[in-house]
């Protein structure tokens, strides 16, 4: 009885090895078959496009019922000679640099600030709330309060007694440094979101440890926040290089809102709709294309350029 019990076990249990496989070969399935919705709209939205701005970028084209013309790289040619494209892709690394520098330096001293804060989810719901409004409607409101004549900051200037700062933000001079500001407003929450759960993730002893030695503010920041946050500032950084080269919305209703948009106050991906969609002459989709190519090269080469200079041993804790 002994005996057939011990070889019921040892067949009960390579059975269950012999449906190991199986049952993993199903999961397999499952997942794969939930991906697969994801999976066909990310091709479709994203994929398949970016391959066919590779593959019209080679040709002459202006999507307007012509038919494409085989150019080789000459659309790259000219887009790199193109004095307008690099005069928006100066506006763009300039929106890229100060408005970054802003963003990183506003959103740690918010975030040290916010820690020992009672209400700190109210606040952090305050500052994230324009990123999740549309980029258009907060270029909207922003270019309203600098309204020259009934915007709420020369208003508040002039109830102040202040009346002599007020200033024509929206004029040609002004427009794209309130640009800056207003995209620097929208994304600090986006941040401070993101750095604040870094930052909640150390060990709060890290820091007493820290009172009890006599730290100061900034000596807690420099030897404890921002190395036990590195990660999470990586990922900040690849964020905004992102965010920062392909912004289109906001300029594009922002610069409406003020004077008309010029070669002033283009970025590279508000040029490149120019180009492609809304020049006024012949649209040149197929050169479009070819500045989004070289937009997204140079996306790539930031975006690897950051995780080089940024990598260093991880920290456990």
């Amino acid at each position: 009885m002994t005996i057939s019990i011990r070889r019921a076990s040892v067949l009960a249990g390579g059975e269950a090895k012999a449906a190991a496989p199986a049952r993993k070969a199903g999961s397999r399935r499952a997942v794969l078959l939930f991906l697969l919705p994801a999976f066909v709209v990310y091709t479709g939205v994203y994929v398949a496009p970016a391959i066919a701005s590779v593959v019209l970028s080679l040709f002459r084209y202006s999507g307007t019922g012509d038919r494409p013309t085989w150019i080789g790289l000459r659309n790259f040619r000219e887009a790199v000679h193109d004095a307008a494209f690099r005069s928006s892709f100066e506006n763009t690394f300039k929106v890229l640099f100060f408005v970054g520098i802003a963003v990183f330096v506003a959103s740690f001293v918010l975030t040290m600030t916010m820690r020992e804060m009672r209400a700190r989810g109210f606040v952090r719901a305050v500052l994230f709330f324009p990123y999740l409004v549309s980029p258009v409607i907060i270029a909207i409101v922003w270019g309203f309060m600098l309204d020259p004549t009934r915007g709420l900051v020369n208003t508040s200037l002039r109830q102040a007694g202040l009346g002599g700062l007020t200033q024509v933000w929206l004029g040609p001079e002004l427009i794209f440094p309130m640009m800056m500001t207003g995209m620097g407003w929208m994304f600090t929450g986006f941040f401070v979101t993101i750095l604040l759960a870094g930052v909640d993730r150390i060990p709060p002893y890290y820091y007493e440890s820290a009172d009890l030695a006599g730290a100061t503010r900034w000596q807690k920041f420099r030897l404890i926040t921002l190395p036990l946050s590195w990660d999470v500032v990586g990922i900040m950084a690849v964020l905004w290089v992102i965010n920062a080269m392909k912004t289109f919305e906001f300029i594009y209703a922002f610069t409406g809102v003020g004077t008309p948009p010029s070669a002033t106050n283009w970025t590279a991906a508000l040029y490149v709709y120019y180009t492609g969609f809304a020049g006024s002459g012949q649209p040149e989709l197929g050169r479009a294309c070819a500045m989004a190519v070289i937009m997204l090269v140079i996306i790539g080469v930031l975006v690897l350029l950051i995780q080089r200079l940024m990598r260093r041993e991880r920290i456990e804790f």
